[in-house]
């Protein structure tokens, strides 16, 4: 880079504190989550023995709080900045625990209709966090790098998302 090169991922732009936060901070938060949605489709698949199309509609509750909270994220962020990626994944882990309660105390009679509103919860306070993960990342990368600074950022995700179905998954 110094040398007037253009390296696939400019050492400037790691050197931006708030993309190194955000690289660490979303690794774990997408390894998670790609966990989550695989180990969810089998639990409802295997455990609940419903077919593939109920394991789909079991979890359209957590897409709807997604987008919902997707059309609000742009103001509350304004209002709130960076503290809104800490309030909307703590909600999605309030989402979280109340999946893990209503299995815990229902199992094995689970139902769809008792995990809507912890879904519900966790696609909304979701959306929040990675909104706010987005914006407070890319707000700091230098004009010049705006492109590959979202690549990275975008490629983080994926690969994340991949390592957390074969690892945790």
């Amino acid at each position: 880079e110094r040398a007037g090169a253009v390296p696939l991922v400019p050492p400037s732009l790691l050197a931006v504190a708030g993309v190194r936060r955000g690289l660490a901070t979303g690794v774990p938060f997408f390894a998670g989550f790609g966990a989550f949605v695989f180990v969810f489709a089998l639990f409802v698949q295997d455990g609940l023995h419903r077919d593939a199309l109920h394991s789909g509609l079991a979890i359209t509750p957590m897409p709807v709080g997604f987008f919902t909270g997707s059309l609000l994220t742009a103001r509350l962020y304004e209002g709130f900045g960076v503290r809104l990626l800490r309030a909307g994944f703590g909600l999605q882990a309030l989402g979280l625990a109340w999946l893990v309660t209503v299995v815990a105390t229902t199992w094995p009679d689970v139902s769809a209709w008792t995990l809507a509103p912890g879904l519900l919860a966790a696609g909304f306070g979701q959306s929040l966090g990675v909104g706010a993960l987005f914006r407070s990342v890319l707000a700091g990368v230098p004009a010049q790098l705006a492109g590959v600074g979202s690549g990275v950022l975008v490629t983080t995700q994926q690969a994340s998302l991949a390592l957390g179905v074969a690892t945790l998954g």
